[in-house]
């Protein structure tokens, strides 16, 4: 578990792995689970995107994905980034999303039978799940979730929300549930944070093989209208 005295403060030195790319550069100051720092002009963040920052402490290395609120500017403005409020413990970043795309089932609690779904994106915390299945906010509901390479895993959660949703393939109407989940083995949340944790570096890893290019940079003076090959 990450103790206090691990985390982060002004000065420390991070290495940030974003869409763009990785490198190494301090902590201007922090303010709670704020952390201000300025990446250089060549570093485009991304307001919401989710970044990994790595740092050691007492001989360990501690990986921490952060939310960016604000990114950096030319003229200077620091970029800030957000810690998950609700992260226990280092290695459990319960809050974020991941597009998933996976089949899972879901069976009302008392019922025999499943009906086949799909989880559109997933969370340690809950998923959004579109099914065939009729259900109402407040329905506890049994989801086996199959996560590719690391096998099923059955957990069990709360629909907080019901909305419409295209109909499958066979023509059938279908609904997407917001899932709470209430209940899950700790082998099975294991798995699940491993899950997560595998598709976070992958988009990563796709966006830096992407390398979004980098603005030119015009002078302020330039007069408006003139012509640019001048």
């Amino acid at each position: 578990m990450a103790q206090p005295k691990y985390g982060f403060k002004t000065g420390q030195k991070i290495r940030l792995r974003h869409a763009g790319g990785v490198l190494e550069t301090r902590i201007v100051r922090v303010e709670g689970e704020l952390i201000f720092l300025h990446p250089g002009p060549g570093c485009l963040l991304t307001p919401g995107e989710v970044v990994e920052i790595t740092f050691t402490g007492g001989n360990r290395q501690f990986v921490y994905y952060m939310q960016v609120l604000r990114p950096s500017t030319r003229q200077g403005r620091d970029a800030v980034l957000r810690r998950n409020p609700n992260a226990t413990y280092n290695g459990t970043r319960r809050g974020w999303r991941v597009q998933a795309g996976i089949k899972a089932t879901i069976r009302k609690m008392g019922a025999v039978h499943g009906i086949n779904g799909v989880i559109e994106n997933i969370g340690a915390e809950g998923a959004l799940v579109i099914s065939p299945c009729r259900l109402q906010t407040g329905n506890t509901v049994i989801l086996q979730i199959q996560l590719p390479e690391l096998g099923t895993i059955e957990v069990e959660g709360l629909v907080c929300r019901t909305a419409p949703a295209p109909k499958d393939e066979l023509g059938e109407e279908c609904t997407a549930a917001g899932i709470a989940f209430s209940r899950m083995s700790r082998r099975h949340h294991v798995a699940l944070i491993y899950y997560i944790w595998n598709r976070i570096r992958e988009r990563q890893r796709d966006a830096i093989r992407r390398k979004r290019p980098v603005l030119p940079s015009y002078p302020r003076n330039r007069m408006k209208g003139s012509d640019p090959e001048k």
